[in-house]
């Protein structure tokens, strides 16, 4: 009776080693199916995304192709959000960063209830924070750093002018507070530099110099020419000419308040191009 028991525990062991990775795949969160990225980023970026989901009880996915076909990719990463089954709960809150090397855009979009608090206009500081390292080529700094701007989002809750696409942000920095020594030094290091200064100036107006002489009347001619111009009969005319819009890269694309994917649920987004 004794054996049984234990071979069924060691079945049930194995059985439940089996079963841990399958678990464990079933919460990738990575999708490079552009191959930008290498397989210990991808692990990284699984762990980063890993911290932020238990942290905030938000779901977060990283996605990547390369689809020169896709001519809405705010749509098209919220419909590929809405298909997979992502998100955390049952207003499935999360976000997405899409990211198309084809067109050359970069995509946020945040869904359910995350996205009052990662609203469009925090999204465009969320594409900001990693849009310079995405331009130059380095894919798991951008999306880390992306990451990372979104988390301190997070915790300031709901804005309240979410959902309004006529409201801009203002970068709010913060202000430090220095030791009195500084103060002081500054003032020494102004006094050192003030004095340096008017010592090499007073040297060069004491030094001694000749007179320069110069023969004005031999190197010097005049020349004067009379010109007429009779303008008879003339008229002029001017036409205004718009200059088509710039489509020079870097651009920003915004949507009017929140968008609706094709599943009818509703996403805060911001798009740029790189």
């Amino acid at each position: 009776m004794i054996k049984q028991a234990l071979a069924a525990l060691a079945a049930s062991v194995v059985l439940f080693a089996s079963v841990v990775p399958a678990l464990a795949e079933g919460e990738q969160r990575v999708f490079d199916n552009a191959d930008i990225l290498t397989d210990r980023e991808e692990q990284l970026l699984e762990e980063s995304i890993a911290d932020f989901t238990a942290e905030y009880e938000a779901d977060l996915v990283i996605l990547t192709e390369r689809d020169s076909s896709v001519s809405d990719p705010e749509l098209h990463a919220q419909d590929y959000y809405d298909e997979q089954g992502f998100g955390v709960g049952e207003e499935r809150s999360g976000m997405i960063l899409y990211v198309n090397m084809s067109t050359r855009e970069v995509v946020a979009c945040a869904s359910g209830e995350t996205k009052y608090t990662l609203s469009n206009q925090r999204l465009d500081y969320v594409v900001d924070a990693g849009f310079d390292q995405l331009a130059d080529g380095n894919y798991a700094d951008s999306f880390l750093a992306m990451i990372d701007n979104a988390a301190s989002w997070m915790p300031r809750g709901e804005d309240p002018n979410a959902g309004n696409p006529n409201h801009y942000y203002t970068p709010v920095y913060e202000q430090r507070e220095y030791p009195v020594v500084f103060l002081f030094a500054g003032v020494a290091l102004g006094l050192i530099s003030g004095g340096v200064m008017y010592k090499t100036i007073a040297k060069q107006y004491a030094a001694v110099s000749r007179e320069a002489t110069y023969q004005t009347q031999e190197n010097t001619h005049l020349n004067l020419n009379r010109d007429n111009d009779v303008l008879i009969d003339t008229r002029m005319t001017s036409r205004l000419i718009q200059n088509p819009p710039s489509s020079s890269g870097g651009s920003r694309t915004r949507s009017s308040g929140f968008r609706t994917s094709s599943s009818g649920r509703s996403f805060s987004s911001s798009r740029r191009r790189f």
